[in-house]
């Protein structure tokens, strides 16, 4: 068995290619139905600043934030084959404000977004991450801390066969 892995991994047929950029720039580079799985981990919204200009996660309001993302889902159906898969890692984050001890509830939002938008939603996993226990990034009693990042499959067609 590991031999043929080996194989597989190493016979040079493997088309792969990574595009670094703006997504909105480079996803015109790929070809309509050229994809069979896509693994992505969006930037959170409001969690990090990477210094650069318009960069995604940064806009004033959720809302942008998730309009920005419906955009992106768009593009991806594009690429994406209809038997593929899109998998999609998205976590939280607390609000600022008036509701500053409430979760904003970005990947529930983002998920019935895809749901209305007509993907189907194969599952939705729970990637535990036990060791952000002993990380104390912040100090607040308000909530308990979430050690978990939930984790979307969806597809195109309820025909899709793993």
């Amino acid at each position: 068995m590991r031999n043929s892995y080996i194989n597989f991994i190493g016979d040079g047929n493997m088309n792969r290619k990574i595009l670094e950029g703006d997504i909105f720039d480079k996803i015109k580079e790929i070809p309509d139905k050229s994809i069979d799985t896509i693994i992505t981990s969006p930037p959170y919204w409001g969690l990090r600043d990477y210094g650069v200009d318009g960069q995604f996660g940064l806009e004033p309001d959720f809302k942008d934030y998730l309009s920005k993302m419906q955009k992106v889902m768009v593009e991806l159906w594009r690429v994406l084959k209809d038997t593929g898969s899109c998998w999609v890692n998205l976590g939280d984050t607390y609000s600022v404000g008036k509701n500053a001890k409430s979760r904003v509830g970005i990947p529930e939002r983002f998920y019935i977004n895809c749901i209305d938008s007509g993907w189907i939603a194969r599952n939705h996993l729970v990637w535990t991450k036990p060791f952000l226990y002993h990380l104390q990034f912040f100090h607040i009693r308000q909530h308990i801390h979430m050690y978990y990042i939930p984790v979307y499959i969806l597809n195109l067609h309820d025909e899709t066969v793993w």
